[in-house]
């Protein structure tokens, strides 16, 4: 979307894959390894990734690095080169090296949260730059599809949720993810089921704490 909003001139694009239909001449693209199951293979890609943007910003010099993720932005620092971070909130205080993460977003010219919590993190974690809230959207033309309603059935009659009130919830379901309350949902929905007795909630995600949520909906 950034993509779109700003054009493809004089641009760069680090990515695993080509976004679809983005507007203006192609931009030139490099292709970065998609992480693997393994820790070894996420150190392996990590480390191309490294060696590969280095080459590139000691070659091309950029007027800035835009970084989706906080995990490497220490190497513009390093480099001298602006740079601005996405920030999405739990990849702040997770994990170990606190410190390092603190000095990479000080060192930081811009910073884009994904909300207003994040931001105030970033703000308690000692950033200094500007922070631009950004909430992540979707592309409402995509569930605008004539074939959608027929989807939709064919997923409801496979699930049994014909003429059922669906709560839908997409999400990485791991445990270092459980602040996003998946469990006190499925609390709340047993305290509803007997004044809704029809309400369902689905949820299309996988992670570590997908036993203990499975066990949690069987027991409640």
């Amino acid at each position: 979307e950034l993509l779109r909003g700003w054009g493809t001139e004089d641009m760069l694009l680090l990515a695993p894959d080509t976004p679809e239909g983005m507007p203006g001449p192609p931009v030139p693209r490099f292709r970065i390894p998609p992480y693997g199951p393994s820790v070894l293979s996420r150190l392996a890609c990590q480390a191309r990734t490294l060696a590969l943007t280095a080459s590139l910003a000691l070659r091309k010099r950029p007027r800035l690095i835009l970084y989706p993720q906080l995990v490497f932005a220490w190497q513009a620092a390093l480099l001298g080169i602006p740079y601005a971070v996405v920030a999405h909130g739990v990849e702040l205080t997770a994990g170990r090296a606190l410190g390092f993460k603190r000095w990479s977003l000080r060192k930081a010219d811009l910073l884009i949260a994904n909300s207003r919590d994040t931001e105030r993190l970033l703000r308690q974690m000692g950033a200094e730059a500007p922070i631009a809230v950004a909430y992540p959207g979707v592309h409402a033309a995509r569930f605008q599809d004539p074939a959608l309603p027929e989807l939709a059935a064919t997923l409801r009659r496979r699930w049994g949720l014909e003429d059922r009130r669906v709560l839908l919830t997409v999400a990485r379901l791991a445990a270092l993810d459980r602040y996003k309350g998946h469990d006190v949902t499925l609390q709340a929905l047993a305290l509803l089921k007997g004044r809704f007795p029809d309400l369902a909630y689905l949820i299309v995600g996988d992670g570590d704490d997908r036993p203990r949520l499975e066990a949690l909906a069987r027991d409640l």
